[in-house]
């Protein structure tokens, strides 16, 4: 309905700026770039006629970010440069130009651009992009110390998380694998699938490797490669802990891929189990 009221707007007056960036930020919304950029792009046509700067920049910015959005990275860039042509010192713009760098695997571009942005202002998220460039670069060493530049680094489950990688990759693998569960404080959306990046089962504690276990539910988590990868690891455990029953909770899609063992059972409901659990803490 705003859509098409705006529209009915922009009949009475093609260039009215407040329609067309109501219009295109609803359209950025519902994810409708390329609607999106044809509305900012007739607002820098009539902004740049009235000469005013500001605005000019701040719609360069967002058609550079809805290609961006789209993965096009190459007129995302184009954009975002034609901002430096006004001004030179907005360190965001040298970051978003970085990114567009990065996905074109054109990692020394991105980060000349990242150092540029370092020096125009101290951003945490620079410092976690550059170490990712260096990781990328197979820099390990740099990437650690670019992660570590971050205040409280530890103190961030996102970027303990992203630093786990290069410590991992340089083989340094008591650390790394400390600072790769630091993804278990989290559980957000994933952008790819919509879904949370686990299932949340609070009622059952984590076991740390050490304590008796008699009982053990693995959930799967990320891609199923990861999972059939992971899998093997699973009967290892099962070898080595032949009293453990082990529970592996994965998508039904791939269940019938993995081979039940004597102490390990597959399932694909959890709800179930939960159920079960509760009901055990109860009695």
């Amino acid at each position: 309905l705003a859509i098409e009221n705006f529209k009915k707007g922009l009949e009475l007056d093609k260039y009215n700026i407040n329609c067309l960036k109501e219009l295109g930020e609803i359209y950025e919304i519902i994810n409708d770039n390329d609607n999106a950029i044809k509305c900012y792009k007739k607002i820098i046509k009539n902004e740049s006629l009235n000469k005013n700067t500001n605005n000019t920049i701040i719609y360069l910015n967002q058609i550079g970010v809805c290609y961006f959005n789209n993965s096009n990275y190459e007129e995302a860039l184009k954009y975002f440069k034609r901002i430096l042509e006004f001004n030179r010192k907005l360190n965001d713009v040298y970051t978003n130009i970085a990114k567009s760098y990065f996905n074109l695997r054109q990692y020394k571009n991105a980060e000349i651009n990242l150092l540029i942005s370092l020096k125009l202002k101290d951003e945490p998220t620079v410092y976690s992009e550059l170490g990712l460039v260096y990781f990328c670069l197979k820099n390990y060493d740099k990437s650690i110390e670019y992660y570590m530049k971050i205040n409280n680094v530890l103190k961030n489950p996102v970027y303990a998380y992203k630093l786990s990688f290069p410590f991992l990759a340089s083989k340094k693998f008591i650390t790394g694998f400390k600072l790769y569960e630091y993804r278990l404080k989290t559980n957000d959306i994933n952008t790819q699938t919509g879904l949370k990046e686990r299932v949340d089962i609070p009622i059952i504690p984590f076991w740390n490797g050490l304590d008796k276990c008699d009982n053990l539910l693995l959930c799967y988590e990320q891609g199923m490669g990861d999972n059939f990868q992971y899998y093997r690891f699973v009967i290892q455990l099962s070898e080595v802990y032949p009293q453990m029953k082990i529970t592996y909770f994965c998508k039904k899609t791939i269940a019938h891929i993995f081979k039940e063992y004597e102490n390990i059972n597959i399932i694909t409901d959890i709800k179930a189990l939960q159920e079960e659990t509760i009901l055990n803490l109860q009695s």
